[in-house]
């Protein structure tokens, strides 16, 4: 089974630290052609953002974890449009969000903090998420946009494993 570790999240970053744009939009371009419907899907998710920079960070943590994938496990299986669904449903049911209310069920969060099978990963992209904090905007705008990326990193996170590691979907 293939467990990302903070060693690998940290060479993963210094590794795209020392190339040059080209280089980091060529490693970018094969994860577009490697990962389409998981590019397709975080760039839906961020297409509503009144920040262009927040859409793009979501874009570059979603590269970053694939990139992350690949470092630790060489190359990522195609992560499908029914897997990407099936994820995303079941994430949105665990978290209250096919009901009329606007709160996340907390039982739901805890799953899926529980489940998780990438902990470094998902303590990276946590910590991200802080440290993207938008001083200017208010609080609730800001943790609007935080609670997409965050959703969405989520499922993308639970997309790579299952491709990664060729776990089954678990249903809700």
């Amino acid at each position: 089974m293939i467990i990302v570790s903070e060693k690998t999240i940290d060479k993963t970053l210094n590794l795209l630290e020392t190339k040059t744009e080209d280089e980091v939009q060529a490693m970018f371009n094969d994860f577009i052609t490697q990962q389409p419907y998981l590019m397709a899907f975080a760039l839906t998710m961020g297409e509503d953002f009144t920040n262009e920079s927040d859409s793009e960070h979501l874009l570059y943590l979603t590269f970053i974890m694939w990139k992350c994938f690949v470092a630790e496990g060489g190359k990522v299986p195609l992560v499908s449009e029914m897997v990407i669904e099936s994820v995303n449903e079941r994430f949105n049911k665990l978290l209250g969000g096919d009901e009329q209310s606007d709160e996340m069920s907390m039982d739901g969060v805890t799953t899926i903090i529980r489940e998780n099978r990438q902990p470094a990963l998902f303590e990276f992209t946590l910590e991200q998420l802080m440290e993207n904090m938008d001083d200017e905007m208010d609080d609730e705008e800001n943790e609007g946009i935080q609670s997409i990326i965050s959703f969405t990193l989520q499922v993308a996170l639970e997309c790579l494993d299952h491709a990664a590691n060729g776990m089954k979907l678990k249903k809700v």
